[in-house]
């Protein structure tokens, strides 16, 4: 297994195949436009490929919040459905926490959809905690 961070458009494009096993989106060209401007704004993308292919992307950024300073913030991890139970997703995870210990972040934040019973199992098993409600609001539905 080996984790790899990529920037171009077709290794982008290589991690959409899986992230929409999970995600509805539309087609891969706006993914990769989706994927490349946050590029040049600051957010990762990690890709977890075995023998098999591509097993997993996982997008994250740096951010420094008031509450904690320099944090990570891993935006979606996915790992690919034939591939899951399968080794791949502690590495796809582990990728991240020690990427962001070299980078002197003091913590790893993660949002995880409610309704993922699996995924919050795979969080809380590697001492993740619950610690805040993420609230969202779209603005076409608020009038």
């Amino acid at each position: 297994m080996n984790i790899i961070t990529v920037t171009a458009g077709r290794e982008i494009g290589r991690g959409f195949a899986v992230r929409a096993q999970l995600h509805t989106q539309p087609a891969e060209d706006p993914f990769i436009r989706q994927v490349r401007l946050p590029l040049r704004q600051g957010r990762r993308l990690a890709c977890l490929e075995n023998s098999s292919g591509m097993a997993g992307p996982a997008g994250f950024r740096f951010r420094d919040t008031l509450s904690e300073g320099k944090i990570m913030h891993v935006d979606d991890l996915v790992t690919a459905e034939d591939q899951r139970s399968r080794g791949c997703g502690s590495p796809l995870f582990n990728w991240p926490v020690k990427h962001a210990a070299t980078q002197d972040c003091a913590g790893l934040h993660l949002d995880s959809g409610v309704r993922r019973f699996a995924a919050y199992r795979f969080y809380c098993a590697r001492q993740m905690h619950n610690s805040a409600h993420h609230f969202s609001l779209g603005l076409d539905e608020h009038s």
